[in-house]
């Protein structure tokens, strides 16, 4: 894959200007981080092979799958994703019949990077509120 053929630090910095809203959150660390996990002997595959998955070959009966979840679902989005629209959001609040669907304003397709503390509060929230 020709993106193998491009530095770490090139891949991580192009993905994570893409998937922030606000880049001037994306500090040099975040991007050091990302690039340190691209130099893992194997890492190159994995994201191939997980990249040729996000469709699976059954779609239709994935879709169908959706709608019968039944646990509590908490759907947290970036209101700003620029890699998956929020209308699917509110497609996947709409099937799954126990969702909440949260959206970060000023947010991106990464909000435990971009808006860790909501994250984190949203998460906390939803956990209180679901029986054990």
């Amino acid at each position: 894959m020709l993106t193998g053929l491009l530095p770490a630090h090139f891949r991580a910095t192009y993905t994570l200007n893409q998937a922030f809203y606000d880049r001037s959150k994306l500090r040099d660390d975040i991007i050091d981080r990302y690039a340190r996990y691209l130099h893992i002997p194997g890492s190159q595959y994995v994201l191939s092979e997980v990249i040729d998955q996000l469709v699976p070959a059954n779609v239709t009966e994935f879709i169908a799958g959706i709608k019968t979840i039944s646990s509590p679902t908490l759907i947290l989005w970036g209101e700003e994703d620029r890699l998956v629209p929020l209308s699917s959001a509110t497609r996947l609040n709409h099937d799954i019949a126990k969702s909440e669907l949260i959206t970060l304003p000023k947010c991106g397709h990464v909000p435990q990077e971009e808006c860790p503390k909501r994250t984190a509060e949203v998460l906390m929230s939803f956990m209180r509120g679901v029986p054990e």
